[in-house]
């Protein structure tokens, strides 16, 4: 294997090992299993097992076994496994564990490097799938015919699965991308030629309980075991048994209740071929090779042709990086079934709905001036995959009150060029993720404007216009959240800032004077920055016309550790401790109340200043200095 591999996620665990997510720089990225046997049997065993399938030409529906070797791992080792993994608990305690059983020293181990795969079958059977749903009905006739082609070739080449089940069973990429692989070849091994008809004295109770032939209790099994298992899994695809799935299954094989099983609209037959599949003597059971797929294809052709969904089509083979949408559920499915650095286009329509977005690496772009989201309930637009990307698309939302607009739970990803408009949301788009860059938005007529939370988000060039709460709210927690080049205009609040170590530069605020009188019982005061945080810096800021004749604020600075430069700051209130001003215009007034601590102002002006306490000053231009404050 090659060396210096970079272990960067944690993709499964269980008694068998740990397998992380490898990166090599000239290499795809890889899935690398860490198995740690008890002793020198478990150890040849498992060599044994895994080898079976190492020689194997790479097969669609077969995970690749790339490489595998045995090697020693000692303190250091696993100290640079670990290394890149991200810091959870659940890492800890698993390294903790490792580096226990070294004794001190060191531990035997088996490395094996497997093709990066994505979900599990068991995770995609888990969701809340509609099975009168077309594109769900197309999904599972091409993953049956994945299934039976993949076991296909592991019994022309010999090999028995032995533990067939939906969790060994893998997407291939991503979340659900087809097709399906086969996996998990640790209790797989060779068959020889006397024991391939009439089956071979193997070991028993080999494989998962559940899924396990009947004859495999007793030793005496051979192909037929893996028919069995496999017959159960499609029976689960085809019909979405659900929980009840274990009852089900000793029904059908035990108690003959063969009624359980339905057909399928595309696979026309498939109840039969199921029932055959899992019989319950090995001799009644239907040969792989007698399953004909030609009549699911023609029937599918017809239906794709009568019904006119070639998009679909498309989407669930992934034929395209690029898909162009008209509709919304063309928008749907695009999103369901986008993989890794697909392009979805945005034809100029209005898309109504609620959407979701789970993959990684996806571009979303509107065509020309009129593609708009129009939604009318919270959080209609959820982004929780990574490093995507939104770019000239308009946004409303109608509902009062709706909590979010558009929501981005990922982390490296970038809106652009996006306009909000006519919303009632609480927050027209809410971050929560980590490394987010927000450029070139437009919000207008609006009740609420911009929620983040999350480290090192970027919100940059920015036009705010009539919004009836607050402009940018960053949230507790936050931190390194960089803010510039921000223009607001008739923002009630402009901007709020509660994570630390904020960086806000270049904001012009003009005071708000829009009526509230409907959303609120008293009148309400308008603040340009409020900042709560700790380790801030504000520089370039310019609220010079809020007035504290209508009791409002240019700035109310509570946080400490912080400096602000070069501002026109309207009115000023300090409740911070350490917290410097330099060459800042301070308005009306720059109050300095009894919970501040060590101030300095460098510079600064003003009309009046108002302290409690006694600020460091230098060099500074107030009409009237009043200290001590009375209250």
């Amino acid at each position: 294997m090659a060396d210096s591999p970079i272990y960067t996620s944690l993709l499964g665990q269980g008694a068998f090992g740990i397998v992380l997510k490898s990166i090599l720089s000239c290499e795809a990225e890889s899935a690398v299993k860490f198995i740690f046997p008890n002793d020198n049997d478990e150890r040849v065993k498992l060599l044994r097992e895994y080898t079976v399938t190492k020689g194997l030409e790479k097969h669609a529906n077969i995970v690749q076994i790339i490489d595998m070797e045995e090697e020693r791992l000692y303190r250091q080792d696993i100290e640079e496994i670990f290394h890149n993994l991200p810091k959870t608990e659940q890492i800890k305690t698993l390294k903790s564990t490792i580096t226990k059983k070294t004794k001190g020293y060191s531990i035997q181990s088996i490395r094996i490097k497997m093709e990066l795969c994505g979900q599990t079958l068991r995770k995609w059977l888990n969701e809340s799938l509609n099975g009168n749903d077309l594109h769900i009905q197309i999904r599972q006739n091409t993953m049956v015919q994945n299934l039976i082609t993949g076991l296909k070739y592991l019994h022309d080449n010999k090999i028995i699965h032995r533990d067939l089940k939906p969790e060994n069973i893998m997407f291939s990429k991503g979340r659900y991308q087809l097709p399906v692989k086969i996996g998990d070849f640790g209790h797989s091994r060779k068959i020889h030629s006397e024991e391939s008809n009439t089956g071979g004295l193997l070991t028993t109770g080999v494989g998962t309980r559940s899924y396990m032939a009947p004859e495999v209790r007793h030793g005496n099994y051979s192909y037929a075991a893996d028919i069995y298992s496999l017959g159960l899994i499609i029976w689960e695809v085809v019909q979405l048994l659900g929980d009840k799935r274990n009852i089900d299954f000793d029904k059908l094989v035990y108690d003959k209740k063969e009624e359980l099983v339905e057909d399928h609209v595309i696979m026309i037959g498939i109840r039969n071929i199921i029932i055959s599949m899992s019989r319950r003597t090995v001799e009644e059971r239907i040969g792989l090779e007698e399953i004909d797929f030609s009549p699911w294809n023609d029937n599918l052709s017809k239906i794709i042709e009568d019904q006119g969904c070639k998009f679909l089509w498309d989407c669930i083979l992934n034929s395209s990086k690029e898909f162009v949408v008209r509709t919304n559920t063309q928008l749907k499915l695009a999103l369901d079934n986008a993989v890794h650095g697909c392009v979805i286009r945005l034809n100029e329509a209005v898309y109504t709905g609620r959407f979701s977005l789970l993959e990684d690496k996806i571009s979303i772009i509107g065509q020309g001036s009129r593609s708009l989201l129009k939604f009318g309930d919270a959080m209609s637009l959820n982004i929780y995959g990574d490093e995507i990307s939104i770019s000239n698309i308009k946004i409303s939302v109608a509902k009062y009150k709706a909590k979010y607009c558009l929501r981005l739970d990922g982390s490296r990803n970038v809106i652009k060029d996006v306009e909000f408009s006519n919303g009632e949301a609480e927050y027209m788009l809410m971050v929560a993720g980590d490394d987010n860059k927000l450029e070139t938005l437009a919000i207008s007529e609006s009740y609420g404007g911009i929620y983040v939370t999350g480290q090192n988000n970027t919100i940059t060039k920015i036009l705010m216009d009539n919004v009836r709460s607050i402009g940018i709210f960053i949230g507790y927690g936050s931190s390194d959240t960089k803010i510039s080049d921000i223009t607001l205009s008739n923002v009630i609040q402009g901007i709020i800032v509660n994570g630390s170590k904020a960086h806000i530069s270049k904001v012009k605020l003009t005071k708000a004077s829009l009526d509230t009188s409907s959303l609120w019982n008293k009148p309400q005061r308008y603040i340009g920055l409020v900042v709560y945080g700790s380790d801030f810096k504000v520089e370039d800021i310019n609220c010079s016309d809020y007035s504290r004749i209508t009791n409002d604020w240019g700035m109310i600075i509570n946080g400490g550790s912080g400096e602000i430069t070069d501002c026109f700051g309207g009115s000023i209130r300090i409740a911070g401790s350490n917290v410097k001003l330099i060459n800042v215009s301070c308005g009306e007034l720059l109050e300095i109340d009894n919970d501040a601590k060590d101030v300095t102002l460098v510079s600064c002006c003003g009309q009046k200043l108002m302290s409690i306490i006694k600020p460091v000053m230098m060099n500074n231009q107030f009409e009237l200095i009043v200290i001590p404050l009375r209250i």
